[in-house]
């Protein structure tokens, strides 16, 4: 880790994110100067996930440094293949936001204990955050930036989450992306 958090610290970096809900996360950190990533060597924070749309959109410019990418998803189960001329010359970074980033939500409202308990393997933690906490918007952009309008509860979440969850061999958390 602290390998890539120097990189990161050090390259430009494209964030590929999954959704409207990761993006809005990970720029509520960046604005607030909580990610390791200088907001200066942010190209973009991008929902572009497909590899190709990535190498047309971003990759063929000169960069006075080394770029590298950065893919916040919920699943690790999904291809990304930047084809033979990037292969050794951008680094990806998958951080995972397992099993969805709405158990952000879930820890936010105090309720973790009571969706891994009971909830867990019945349901998404967006469908909880519908059903049992009363958010019917919560997969619409603009929940997550008013939600979370206090970063620094957010910080705590994202804190909170790397301590309960399960822990997986070489799975990156967005903890991992955290400066504080």
């Amino acid at each position: 880790m602290i390998n890539m958090s120097r990189e990161l610290k050090h390259s430009y970096v494209i964030i590929s994110c999954e959704g409207n809900a990761e993006k809005e996360i990970i720029e509520l950190l960046s604005d607030a100067g909580h990610l390791i990533i200088p907001k200066d060597n942010i190209i973009d924070i991008t929902t572009v996930r497909d590899s190709k749309k990535i190498v047309s959109e971003y990759l063929g410019f000169d960069y006075a440094r080394d770029v590298m990418i950065v893919r916040v998803l919920d699943s690790p189960r999904e291809r990304f293949d930047l084809g033979k001329l990037y292969d050794n010359r951008v680094e990806v970074v998958s951080v995972y936001t397992q099993p969805e980033i709405e158990i952000l939500v879930i820890i936010a409202e105090g309720k973790y204990g009571e969706f891994s308990g009971k909830y867990k393997s019945k349901m998404k933690p967006s469908e909880y955050c519908v059903q049992y906490l009363g958010y019917a918007n919560v997969k619409h952009k603009g929940f997550f930036c008013g939600y979370f309008s206090d970063v620094s509860v957010l910080v705590k979440c994202i804190c909170e989450y790397k301590r309960v969850r399960p822990k997986k061999k070489r799975e990156l958390s967005l903890f991992e992306l955290l400066d504080c």
